[in-house]
């Protein structure tokens, strides 16, 4: 799973669906849609999505068609009750082993939680045998993986959006005709819209369903909402920037913030 966004680079595949945190470290724009806090409609109006396709031909030769799935926060789900920070209020996952992916890793090393990467098929026998505390997952879906056999508290509020996309291989792209990327890109924006709706009603039957297991929610106080929050998007913004640097590109992080998360 992790090495299809490289086989759609090298041309081993035409197309993949896949996180852009996959290979995030080698497009650093990708963690813009990681901390945004508009939807791929907007930032395909205003000229974030533009940005993001330039980056992607520019830095890993393959086409950006759309980000579909855009608004689906995370949240942090806990075997046992949740603490918090006296200090500032925030959730304390000191000493909590919980599972890590590169979409959420740079938060969880502010929270000073113990990171396990793995990748999702690993976690349900991970929670069964203790290896693990705790997941961060999309607000919706954990009924379906069976992880609320084992996690009984919802941590609120959610943070960040999935960063799903559809990527084509540059040198595949290119060789279509006019009338051929004209469908496929009207069909990927379509999509980004469609998806969009579709999951925020998805997130209203899955709260509802985790509400009738028995899970609880969880939340901050205002003060820590705040505070946590920061945490999570400084973070993610924080490793933008770095990475950004890295490749020469530290003066376009301003721009990309002010489309896809203005103050």
């Amino acid at each position: 799973m992790f090495e299809q966004p490289k086989a759609v680079r090298d041309g081993v595949v035409d197309m993949v669906h896949t996180p852009g945190s996959f290979y995030g470290a080698e497009v650093p724009e990708i963690d813009a849609m990681v901390g945004s806090k508009n939807t791929a409609e907007a930032t395909r109006a205003n000229g974030g999505t533009a940005m993001i396709d330039a980056a992607h031909q520019k830095r890993f030769n393959v086409k950006y068609l759309g980000w579909v799935d855009s608004g689906v926060g995370f949240n942090i789900f806990t075997v046992k009750e949740p603490k918090f920070r006296s200090n500032d209020g925030v959730l304390d996952l000191g000493g909590v082993k919980i599972r890590d992916n590169p979409i959420y890793t740079a938060f969880l090393k502010s929270l000073e939680a113990t990171t396990s990467p793995m990748p999702s098929t690993e976690a349900y026998g991970a929670l069964e045998k203790g290896v693990i505390d705790a997941v961060p997952w999309t607000s919706i879906g954990i009924t379906d993986l069976k992880w609320d056999k084992f996690v009984k508290y919802m941590v609120q509020p959610s943070f960040y959006s999935t960063d799903l996309g559809i990527i084509v291989n540059l040198d595949r792209w290119n060789a279509l005709s006019a009338d051929a990327k004209k469908v496929l890109q009207d069909v990927a924006i379509e999509m980004e819209i469609k998806s969009t709706a579709d999951r925020a009603a998805d997130t209203a039957v899955y709260m509802k369903a985790y509400a009738d297991g028995g899970m609880k929610f969880v939340s901050h106080s205002d003060a820590g909402t705040a505070n946590y929050l920061a945490l999570a998007y400084d973070s993610v913004w924080a490793r933008l920037t770095g990475r950004m640097e890295e490749k020469g590109s530290g003066g376009d992080v301003a721009k990309l913030r002010s489309l896809f998360a203005p103050d």
